[in-house]
């Protein structure tokens, strides 16, 4: 799947554990290295073997847990008869309907992920996402199993600031964000259903204006405008953008706000409505027993919890369930079971999941063999586990997504000149940054501050053990005076350091644009950057540079040289 006529790219990947990964939960280390204690909140693992022990126990076990997840009917024709229509408006590939064909088949099963729809494509991980799913789906097809890649695109969603703004790197190394502002009010409409304003236009000149010139940028900027145009929606560019990136590898997209996914899946809200006061418990009772295991509830629960959205005047409206009684959030409206169920049985487009939901109705309309998300996600399934077994779907696995963080050329030279290693941002950046400036300084000078803080150590100490034994009031009184005297001279330090990076503006210059590329924020890459930078400097391919190192040894965050 190599792009043709483009130059090849060395790479080289390096793993780094996600232990040494600072904001690693406990519970998602204990998915990735202790199976046997967490298998408990995850019906599909088998705590006997570790799932990401390498990438082949992965394929061993989701080859294991097919003829689960075949087992139960599926309304495929009408599923695929959906996807297909939606796919045709995306300006999907014809390997993505040849898929789309394949999930008729009744021992077919798909591996999904899924991203709100975000500008642009969102941040890096989106793309990490479903090239996970793309290469897990690849090789188990290598083994002549039926398996295709579905991308979710949580078009429901309606916080828009989450996916409002991109993040990149300008050519002058600095982050900046790009925003666009939809047409109409936002409110609590879902993302679907807002659309794209005339003001896009600029929004696509600064973006491009940010980054890097190369052969590649014409190619790229007609077809994101293509995409991202004034009067789509802003649920349907996204999907459109997937679709021009992934097209030689046929990823399905599935927009679940298609009114005929909606009445598939009615089945599914009648038995939330039916069913919310007992799935509350369960919640409740299951992040009770998450937290008293040391992990965290990714998702709040309460006892008046409801598991779906309705759609009130193109608004998304949370309800709250109390003596058989359904209250919309913000209002003093009330609804009946049996009220909600009419309104379900006249139009199910009115009915949202959340994000307890979503997974059972995704999993109700597809035959899904694993589920591929970030951190988060592997948490907030530890909760939704617990309901599982009210709905007829079965427990897909649920895979971590390949992580990485792209280290360029140029860049990876300056960290072996500097002689730093990319954990050391991870752990401590400023420490990593001060030590760069460090070595560049006046090493005498900072030598004799050394020796100095020595000899001052050394003597005070011959001084405190004096005064203790001849008046110890006098040897605790040192103490104060020790620190003021190594606060002065650390201060000193501090400020001939400061001094001295001022006089290489040029030095720092280079070191901030590094750390900014390589940890924005102070967080990883993938989280912070849209991927428009990379493209911008190694084309297409850099998809293929992705899929080609997504070797799925998904225990470790991946170090990819360029």
């Amino acid at each position: 799947m190599n792009s043709p006529n483009l130059p090849a790219i060395q790479t080289h990947l390096a793993k780094l554990p996600f232990k040494e990964i600072p904001g690693s939960s406990k519970l998602f280390l204990d998915y990735l290295y202790d199976t046997q204690q967490i298998s408990r909140f995850y019906q599909s693992l088998d705590p006997s073997s570790n799932l990401l022990d390498s990438s082949k126990s992965l394929l061993k076990n989701l080859s294991q847990n097919i003829d689960r997840i075949i087992r139960r009917s599926y309304q495929r024709d009408l599923v695929a008869t959906a996807l297909i229509e939606q796919n045709k408006i995306y300006g999907s590939s014809e390997k993505t309907f040849q898929n789309i064909e394949l999930l008729k088949n009744p021992n077919t099963v798909a591996i999904i992920t899924g991203q709100q729809a975000g500008l642009f494509g969102g941040p890096l991980f989106t793309i990490y996402k479903a090239l996970t799913a793309i290469k897990i789906s690849d090789e188990l097809s290598k083994e002549g199993l039926s398996v295709v890649p579905v991308f979710w695109v949580a078009s429901e969603d309606h916080d828009y600031q989450e996916v409002s703004h991109i993040k990149t790197i300008n050519r002058e190394g600095l982050l900046t964000t790009i925003e666009h502002s939809p047409q109409g009010n936002i409110g609590q409409v879902p993302v679907g259903n807002l659309t794209i304003a005339e003001t896009i236009s600029n929004d696509l000149t600064q973006l491009f204006a940010c980054l890097p010139q190369s052969e590649y940028i014409t190619q790229l900027e007609t077809d994101l405008r293509n995409c991202y145009s004034s009067n789509k929606g802003f649920a349907n560019a996204f999907a459109c953008l997937l679709a021009k990136l992934f097209a030689p590898y046929g990823v399905i997209l599935l927009d679940p706000q298609d009114k005929h996914l909606k009445q598939i899946a009615s089945p599914i809200f009648e038995k939330a409505i039916t069913n919310t006061e007992e799935i509350a418990q369960i919640l409740v009772n299951r992040s009770q027993q998450l937290e008293s295991s040391n992990y965290h509830a990714q998702v709040h629960t309460s006892l008046d919890m409801s598991p779906f959205f309705i759609l009130e005047d193109g608004n998304r409206t949370a309800l709250t369930h109390q003596n058989k009684c359904f209250t919309l959030k913000h209002t003093d409206k009330k609804k009946t079971s049996a009220e909600l169920l009419e309104k379900l049985h006249q139009d199910p487009s009115s009915f949202s999941p959340n994000v307890i939901l979503r997974p059972i109705v995704q999993d109700y309309l597809l035959p899904t063999l694993a589920y591929v998300g970030g951190p988060a996600e592997v948490a907030y399934f530890a909760q939704i586990s617990a309901i599982y077994p009210l709905f007829p779907v079965e427990f897909p696995l649920i895979i971590p997504r390949t992580a990485f963080t792209i280290v360029p050329n140029r860049e990876n030279n300056l960290l072996e000149k500097w002689g730093l290693a990319l954990s050391e941002l991870f752990s401590n950046v400023d420490s990593a940054k001060r030590r760069v400036i460090e070595n560049t300084l006046d090493q005498g000078t900072l030598n004799i501050f050394s020796e100095t803080e020595q000899l001052f150590q050394n003597q005070l100490d011959k001084l405190q053990e004096s005064l203790t034994k001849i008046d110890p009031t006098l040897a605790e009184a040192l103490k104060g005076g020790k620190e003021k005297i190594f606060y002065q001279i650390t201060n000193l330090k501090t400020r001939f350091i400061n001094n001295s990076a001022k006089r290489e503006e040029t030095f720092m210059r280079q070191v901030e644009r590094t750390f900014t590329l390589l940890y924005p924020n102070k967080n990883l890459q993938e989280r912070e950057l849209n991927h428009y930078y990379f493209l911008a400097r190694y084309g297409y391919q850099f998809i293929n540079l992705i899929y080609n190192n997504c070797d799925l040894n998904l225990s470790d965050h991946n170090i990819l040289h360029l």
